[in-house]
């Protein structure tokens, strides 16, 4: 036998579980979820029927529905998620520049670190320009 049990697995194994059991469970927790909400909410449906309640089973999953979903956020509080990010963003960029520049790294890995800062700096100025623009589209009264 050629290789050892590391090899195998690395080349292998690893890539295996990666590209197919990994993917493939997340497909069936996600229907395994929702499944059991579609029969909790079929219950709930089966229950009240059986009791004699007259209902609307179209306005009840409705409602099931709207309960269920997430709040949606206002125009105002997504910008200022962006300039809060934004901002994060841009002095993080500049904090690893100045760090790598400040640390005396050798050539060869200060390029690389400087990049990392520069792009994670550019994100930063974009989700900026992003709220700006943004808030100009809003109306004035400064509701949605």
């Amino acid at each position: 036998m050629e290789g050892s049990f590391y090899d195998l697995a690395t080349e292998f194994l690893l890539p295996v579980f990666i590209c197919v059991v990994l993917p493939v469970s997340i497909v069936l927790i996600v229907m395994l979820f929702k499944s059991r909400d579609m029969s909790r909410k079929s219950d709930i449906i089966k229950y009240a029927i059986e009791k004699g309640a007259d209902l609307d089973v179209d306005r009840m999953m409705e409602a099931f529905d709207k309960a269920a979903s997430r709040k949606h956020r206002t125009t105002a509080q997504y910008l200022l998620s962006r300039i809060v990010s934004g901002v994060t963003l841009l002095l993080a960029g500049l904090a690893v520049i100045l760090v790598t520049v400040l640390s005396g790294m050798s050539k060869d890995g200060l390029w690389l670190f400087c990049l990392t800062g520069a792009v994670i700096a550019i994100i930063g100025i974009g989700m900026i320009v992003a709220f700006f623009v943004g808030r100009k589209l809003l109306p004035k009264d400064g509701q949605e």
